[in-house]
């Protein structure tokens, strides 16, 4: 059998529903106070990235800085290794000539050398000569003057 609706019963159930919905609309309240704060933290967070961005903004212009200078470090690099192969090339054809210039004076000395011995030689047998000619004259001399004595 089916009951039928009373008004205790209706306002039972007004009063339920009125419940209900008070209820969903407290819910809603705080889900709309939480939604506001998710969107206070997001905009906290939006500024937290924008301020990251502007950070990471600044290090790339930093680096596209060092970047720059390197690239000058660089350049500088290669036109010392230029002149430091250019000294080094000059230094070598320095130490050719010096190389060269002592050949030529050992060469030199040695001529002088040979020259110098050949003269020695010769003012040896001149020294030589000389005194086994006055060794020569001086006996000649003492047996003429002994001959003479004697005679």
């Amino acid at each position: 059998m089916r009951q039928g609706w009373s008004d205790d019963r209706l306002d039972d159930l007004s009063a339920r529903v009125d419940d209900g919905f008070a209820r969903m609309d407290e819910q809603f309240e705080r889900m709309d106070k939480r939604f506001e704060r998710v969107g206070q933290e997001f905009g906290s967070i939006d500024k937290t990235l924008a301020s990251i961005n502007a950070t990471l903004q600044r290090i790339d212009e930093r680096f596209e800085r060092v970047d720059a200078e390197f690239k000058h470090v660089g350049e500088r690099f290669d036109q010392v290794e230029r002149e430091i192969r250019w000294r080094h090339s000059e230094t070598d054809h320095r130490f050719n000539r010096v190389e060269t210039i002592v050949s030529e004076i050992r060469a030199e000395a040695s001529t002088h050398h040979v020259q110098t011995e050949s003269r020695i030689d010769r003012l040896q047998q001149t020294i030589i000569v000389t005194g086994g000619g006055l060794i020569g004259t001086l006996i000649v001399t003492c047996g003429t003057v002994i001959g003479i004595a004697v005679a």
